[in-house]
């Protein structure tokens, strides 16, 4: 009578089950023998890696789909394979990013900078967009907004292996407030004379101007509307003149020049002939004391 060997039933499980290539992947056999017991475990891991034994550990370098295969023996040398598909999973970047200046104007150059990460390669391909319709490529980027206001900016990446990643930050473009200024002629006025203020030096950097608003009397109350106004001051006195402008953005600025109105000066009347007729007479009667008859 020959009673033959039962042959092993090969199996086997693998934690985690869904590994990343920066994982440890603990490969644990399952097989039964019916009869006796398994001598060898063979272990390929389809990456050109071998293992031996009941229990083993393997790393894989890349994310992909590899055939992993169990071959064991029994103490009769009867042999059994089983083969299972694992997927390694790519790890996918992470994106971030930050700029500076923090509180950047219409008027400055704005850095941003890459913050973004990959822990199982390396990021291949950095896109831009502002958030205006303007995009840039790169790691590092400088852009310039044309005007003042909220921005969406996005970020998007890719790794070695095609995963991806986004990320999208609100950035406020500030606006450059105007500069009031003025002048006035004569810079030493007099009550009831007419004075020029001219306000052609206030300017704004990132834009315009649009309104010019004068109060000659600090009631603040408008007095006069425009870049250059003519005013009379009724009464000799220090007047705190304030010129207040207003840009395109809404943006306003003021700018005072205290003005020191003298009193109106004299013209020269009948009180002054009077002095004069004065004069030659006592200038005759001194003479004619004399006996000088010639004035």
């Amino acid at each position: 009578i020959e009673v033959r060997n039962v042959a092993p039933i090969a199996n086997f499980y693998y934690t985690p089950s869904q590994p990343t290539d920066l994982d440890t992947v603990i490969f644990e056999d399952k097989s039964v023998d019916a009869d006796g017991y398994i001598v060898n475990y063979t272990w390929y891991f389809g990456d050109g890696y071998l293992g031996y034994g009941k229990k083993v550990k393997h790393n894989y370098t890349n994310n992909g789909v590899y055939k992993v295969t169990l071959t064991v023996k029994d103490d009769d040398g009867a042999v059994a394979t089983i083969s299972k598909y694992i997927e390694i999973r790519n790890i996918p970047p992470v994106a971030n990013f930050s700029w500076k200046p923090e509180k950047p104007t219409d008027l400055q150059s704005i850095d941003f900078i890459s913050n973004c990460s990959d822990a199982d390669g390396f990021i291949v391909n950095y896109t831009w967009n502002f958030g205006n319709g303007n995009y840039s490529y790169g790691k590092n980027v400088t852009y310039k907004y044309a005007d003042n206001g909220i921005y969406t900016v996005k970020l998007v990446v890719y790794d070695d292996d095609g995963a991806k990643a986004e990320v999208e930050k609100q950035i406020e473009v500030l606006n450059v407030e105007p500069t009031a200024l003025f002048k006035i002629d004569p810079s030493k006025p007099r009550e009831n004379e007419k004075v020029t203020f001219d306000a052609s030096l206030s300017y704004d950097a990132d834009g315009s101007i649009v309104n010019y608003t004068w109060d000659f009397n600090s009631d603040g109350i408008a007095d006069a509307y425009g870049m250059e106004v003519i005013y009379k001051f009724d009464k000799k006195g220090k007047y705190l003149v304030t010129l207040t402008v207003i840009d395109n953005d809404g943006a306003k600025d003021n700018y005072q020049i205290l003005v020191d109105v003298k009193e109106k000066e004299r013209v020269p009347g009948f009180e002054f002939i009077i002095i004069i007729v004065a004069s030659a007479i006592l200038v005759f009667m001194k003479r004619y004391r004399k006996g000088i008859w010639r004035i």
